[in-house]
């Protein structure tokens, strides 16, 4: 992709240009750094859109510099370390956040089991309540509204036949 006879220019049209790919590769990373001037300001500003952009790894970023500038491999990956440490924070909140979101429905569907067949019958099914995925969870919500038997709530779940 040969986008002007500027190197810099060429680099940063050549970041948008894969601002809609999903993944970008070592290679392409290597091809715009080989026209970014190493101590340019807009240098560190292009990769950071990268990696906050692409799901790029920090190996894969490594890989892509070597190929370019090898000598800039440390330098650059330790000014962008704080950009994955952010990505994984945020992963970590993400997943914490659905943890709780599926904790709170398996407390709530226990309580309305406990409420509709008595606490016997939430003390036989509590531990395949919490231990089930969103989408059984989601599934038996919506089965005990029309559960005579604490059976029938279960009814789409192999495990009970």
């Amino acid at each position: 992709m040969d986008f002007s006879d500027h190197p810099l220019l060429r680099a940063g049209l050549a970041a948008l240009a894969w601002a809609f790919v999903t993944h970008f590769q070592p290679e392409q990373l290597a091809r715009l750094l080989r026209d970014l001037p190493d101590e340019h300001p807009l240098t560190r500003q292009i990769l950071i859109y990268i990696v906050r952009v692409h799901t790029m790894t920090e190996d894969e970023f490594k890989q892509g510099v070597a190929m370019a500038k090898p000598h800039l491999v440390e330098a650059l990956t330790m000014s962008l370390a704080q950009e994955w440490m952010d990505r994984g924070e945020a992963k970590g909140l993400q997943k914490g956040i659905q943890q709780g979101i599926q904790q709170g429905e398996a407390q709530t569907l226990l309580r309305q089991i406990e409420r509709k067949f008595g606490p016997q019958a939430r003390m036989h099914c509590q531990q395949r309540v919490l231990q089930a995925d969103e989408a059984q969870l989601l599934q038996w919500i919506d089965n005990i509204l029309t559960a005579e038997r604490l059976e029938d709530l279960f009814q789409d779940d192999s495990s009970l036949q």
